[in-house]
């Protein structure tokens, strides 16, 4: 039983999660588009931290499969990239839209 209540704690706080980065940026794009902002949610990939190196050997993996320094690169770039009409979006590090 303890092990379903872990689980299910975990499918409800990632949930809660993904409806606080949709909310905070759906809103906040919202209010700053007649200012011409852009803001988006950007996904880092799946990087080899603590957190995410631990859940890669938790797999039976070696790590995960992004560094840092690469993923910190490729958001730099999808960020040179933007503009105005991806406001609001949630994105890759690649810059490909993703649904929330």
């Amino acid at each position: 039983m303890y092990g379903l209540c872990t689980d299910a704690h975990l499918i409800v706080q990632h949930l809660l999660q993904v409806l606080l980065y949709f909310a905070e940026t759906s809103v906040l794009a919202n209010v700053l588009k007649e200012d011409n902002f852009c803001l988006v949610s950007l996904h880092p990939g799946w990087v080899d931290t603590d957190m995410g190196g631990g859940n890669a050997r938790k797999l039976g993996m070696e790590k995960a499969p992004t560094d840092v320094d690469e993923s910190i690169s490729a958001m730099l770039k999808t960020i040179k990239q933007l503009s105005v009409k991806d406001n609001g979006e949630f994105l890759d590090t690649d810059g490909s839209k993703m649904d929330y």
